[in-house]
């Protein structure tokens, strides 16, 4: 107990000192004692039930041997350096999983205020509803992919907004992101790549540079991530149909699985995102369906009408935004089968969706107090 508290202490002393310049310390500190709630939640329920965030403390502590490499194989090497080689318990090390999943949640609260200052209503309450999904936390409090992954997306996000474009946060968290999850860094990256060549504001001179880095970085990057998901790296139209198949019937039969492979394409994206909607059961499942009917009143009421004001002139931080979740959506959405599976991956993919949002708003609130600014002085018409 001693040294479970003595590391929860170190690691909010971390947290503080990576917000000590933000304005909105209170909301900080309550984030990490809600996303810290959750981490104690999370490791009740499955320390003795098993899962994989046990699998992998187990691994890392056992198997000195085990080698340096991508997904799995780093998320075993990273966690044996945590833990002093085992020195640490599960408990202790699952503290420092937490501190980066409650750091990419203070990214994203932080960016979102910065694009929702000066709204009012329920869209000035936006940053502290995506603050309170439970999912968020919950699945980035543990030992596990999902906590350096989002910690990663959060800090490319903010890296490469408007107001920050952070060089050595952009180049940690895609690092990162591709030792965790190779072929969603390689996604990230396509992203960030396709927005800079569609973007106006960008020289044509940077554009050509943009070309040759992203080829470059697509001869070593590519190759890696096809092999990770199990693809060859000279991939076919045969093989991935092949691949396609084969991941849509590897989930199926189990406790909360669906069939995608006769579902139309935006049925499986509805699927992914929104999914289970009170078709599992248990506490779990009743959780992740509320949730979920959140998700469904955001996108409807300000995701939709926030985009619809960006098309003519979107950003670039927009554009890399929209770029990312239209290429996971694109690769996840038709393979993933089980709604626990979704409910995980998707995590990836919402703080794009909620930046994206809150850029949408922003640019509406812009356009309003132009209009607005352009009619004073206006004689009525009695």
């Amino acid at each position: 107990m001693i040294i479970y508290l003595s590391m929860l202490t170190t690691t909010f002393i971390v947290f503080i000192s990576v917000f000590k310049n933000q304005n909105q310390k209170i909301s900080l500190y309550f984030i990490f004692l809600y996303h810290t709630i959750f981490s104690i939640v999370f490791l009740s329920l499955f320390t003795e039930a098993g899962s994989d965030f046990s699998y992998y403390y187990e691994q890392a502590t056992l198997d000195e041997s085990a080698p340096f490499g991508f997904g799995t194989a780093f998320i075993i090497y990273f966690t044996r350096m945590v833990s002093l080689n085992g020195t640490l318990g599960i408990w202790e090390v699952s503290l420092f999983y937490n501190l980066l999943g409650s750091i990419g949640l203070g990214y994203l609260y932080v960016h979102l205020k910065e694009l929702t200052h000066s709204q009012k209503g329920i869209r000035a309450a936006f940053p502290a509803i995506v603050v309170l999904l439970p999912g968020l936390s919950f699945w980035t409090s543990a030992i596990g992919k999902d906590s350096l992954s989002f910690f990663a997306i959060s800090a490319i996000i903010l890296s490469i907004s408007a107001t920050r474009r952070h060089l050595a946060m952009f180049i940690l968290g895609t690092t990162l992101l591709f030792l965790v999850r190779p072929h969603v860094g390689t996604v990230m990256i396509a992203a960030i790549f396709t927005a800079g060549l569609t973007s106006r504001a960008i020289p044509l001179r940077y554009k050509a540079l943009i070309l040759i880095g992203g080829a470059a970085a697509a001869y070593w990057i590519l190759p890696q991530a096809l092999t990770y998901v199990g693809l060859p790296s000279s991939l076919s139209f045969a093989d991935l149909a092949q691949y396609i198949g084969e991941r849509q019937e590897q989930n199926q039969g189990q406790g909360s699985s669906f069939d995608v492979s006769s579902q139309p394409f935006l049925i499986a994206i509805f699927s992914f995102l929104f999914r289970p909607l009170f078709d599992v059961a248990g506490v779990a499942g009743l959780m992740a369906s509320l949730e979920n009917l959140v998700l469904i009143a955001i996108v409807v009421t300000l995701t939709i009408p926030a985009l619809l004001g960006m098309f003519k002139q979107p950003t670039f931080e927009a554009r890399a935004n929209l770029m990312f979740i239209v290429f996971m959506l694109a690769m996840l959405a038709p393979v993933t089968a089980n709604s626990g599976i979704a409910v995980r991956q998707k995590m990836m993919i919402l703080p794009s969706i909620f930046v994206l949002t809150a850029l949408g708003m922003s640019r509406r609130r812009s356009k309003d107090a132009h209009i607005q600014h352009q009619t004073q002085g206006i004689p009525k018409v009695v």
